[in-house]
């Protein structure tokens, strides 16, 4: 569900349905689809004129009480489920949202937006790219680092072998557009072998923007006890090792 892209849910979407074997490979294809309320709503209203107008297998009146039946427990668990007020505009507005989001996103409505914001606008813009490594868990790949200051704000680009991807957002901080990133590339499985991925770094709180610099706490072989290593956000090592970070929610 982490994954925004509409062309890579429906190839997972595509890819489960062509191969499911299991219960749980049909489960996570039509997660795929984000259903709501709406959905099925559509869904039995289409069944309902199918079955009205061409009677098919199942019978139109057993359609219509299942229908029911299925309104009246979702009516039932409303009254049961204890959320806010707030909680029930949000689970009947999501669908008119979702919609929304998707045409705000189509690449025609978005190079427009893109166009008329920054037509007018002279940008100050500073770049800077470094060689980084990134891992599937089981092999490294060379890859490139495009950090970006745009007007003062960071974004962070990720290139490798001629393929490259942007972080959407513009952030106060460096720190903030790698995080991005790093999350962008767990989606597919994938983890930046930096300090600021590593468990051994450090942050340094110096009152800056950026928040780039900090410390190597890692004990290797032959290092003096006490001997303080400054580093940087971006920087990598052989001594990495990813931090085991537990997801909360």
């Amino acid at each position: 569900m982490r994954i925004p892209s509409v062309s890579k849910r429906f190839r997972v979407f595509w890819n489960n349905i062509s191969h499911a074997n299991n219960t749980k490979s049909f489960e996570y294809a039509l997660v795929q689809i984000a259903p709501n309320w709406l959905v099925f709503t559509l869904i039995y209203l289409l069944l309902l004129s199918h079955s009205y107008i061409m009677p098919f297998i199942v019978n139109y009146s057993i359609i219509l009480i299942t229908a029911i039946i299925l309104v009246l427990a979702f009516c039932m668990s409303l009254f049961n489920a204890n959320i806010f007020a707030k909680e029930y505009i949000y689970l009947f507005a999501y669908p008119a949202f979702s919609l929304g989001h998707l045409i705000n996103n189509l690449p025609p409505i978005r190079f427009v937006r893109n166009f008329i914001k920054n037509r007018n606008r002279k940008h100050n813009i500073e770049k800077m790219v470094t060689n980084v490594i990134v891992s599937d868990g089981k092999k490294d790949f060379q890859c490139q680092l495009e950090l970006i200051s745009d007007d003062g704000l960071a974004r962070v680009k990720f290139i490798n072998n001629r393929k490259s991807y942007t972080t959407k957002n513009n952030h106060l901080r460096m720190v903030d557009a790698l995080k991005e990133l790093s999350q962008k590339l767990d989606d597919y499985g994938l983890y930046l072998k930096i300090c600021h991925n590593c468990k051994y770094f450090q942050p340094t709180v110096d009152g800056t923007t950026n928040m780039i610099k900090g410390v190597c706490n890692c004990q290797f072989e032959g290092r003096v006890s006490g001997d303080i290593i400054p580093t940087l956000v971006w920087n990598t090592c052989p001594n990495f090792e990813k931090q085991n970070v537990v997801n909360l929610f």
